[in-house]
């Protein structure tokens, strides 16, 4: 990393993430969350952003933007309250499955590095909600560009919503995962 030019050094911890889209979609799996559970966003997020959305400093309408939205339950979450939802993920396998599990839904989905490139062009939000991404972003240099690249595409009075994980690592699923 770090200025490192050769080839495993650009790879990123958060690539891997397309080798277990691609496992999910062979089973059959729609979220994330899917793959220890019925339910496509953990009952705890969901809480947890219901009572963000309470708050009476949070937009109520709007545009979203979902960083790791992978096949974006949580964005979906959003648009079926009223938000207009955007989308973006590292992962191509991701986003198929997301767009055929938003259909009809009023979302547009990009696939980019959230800390590599130039996200101006997505727009301005109101919203801009941490996907359960931004523990993956492990690397300082990309947390430091992630954090300022999200400030500049959120409008005035928009707000940064960070989830991430808060429980024990289960290691018997991680070498699953990644054998």
């Amino acid at each position: 990393m770090g200025g490192e030019t050769g080839t495993e050094a650009s790879i990123k911890p958060y690539a891997l993430h397309e080798f277990v889209y691609r496992k999910m979609r062979a089973r059959g799996i729609g979220s994330w969350v899917e793959r220890t559970g019925p339910a496509p966003i953990d009952a705890d997020c969901e809480r947890f952003l219901a009572d963000v959305l309470a708050e009476p400093w949070v937009p109520k309408t709007g545009e979203v933007l979902e960083i790791g939205c992978g096949t974006a339950p949580i964005l979906r979450w959003f648009v079926e309250r009223g938000y207009k939802g955007t989308g973006i993920d590292v992962s191509r396998t991701a986003l198929r499955m997301a767009r055929a599990a938003s259909k009809g839904y009023r979302i547009r989905f990009v696939q980019d590095d959230v800390c590599s490139d130039d996200l101006a062009g997505l727009g301005g939000f109101d919203i801009c909600v941490d996907g359960l991404c931004l523990h993956c972003i492990t690397d300082e240099g990309d947390r430091a560009r992630l954090l300022k690249r999200v400030a500049g595409l959120l409008r005035p009075g928009g707000i940064f919503v960070v989830m991430t994980m808060c429980r024990p690592v289960d290691k018997s699923r991680w070498t699953e995962a990644f054998p």
